[in-house]
């Protein structure tokens, strides 16, 4: 894991209202995604890391990275 506390969006479409922020600071309704984000959106639920699972995580991580690595050599 990342040792970071998560907090997530109370959006029940966090993807789409990341669009419609990036689109109001293009627009010019924000000065910049800071400010979009502070105006658009409400902190939700907090997630904080669970260290006993770290090194499940870890070897997950390592089996995708040897999975990565397979698919290179698959494809030259």
């Amino acid at each position: 894991t990342t040792g970071m506390v998560v907090v997530a969006s109370t959006s029940p479409e966090p993807v789409l209202l990341g669009s419609a922020m990036l689109g109001a600071v293009a627009a010019g309704a924000y000065k910049d995604l800071t400010g979009a984000m502070a105006g658009m959106s409400e902190l939700g639920e907090v997630y904080h890391p669970d260290a006993t699972l770290a090194g499940w995580h870890a070897k997950r991580f390592a089996a995708f990275e040897l999975l990565q690595q397979a698919s290179k050599a698959i494809r030259g």
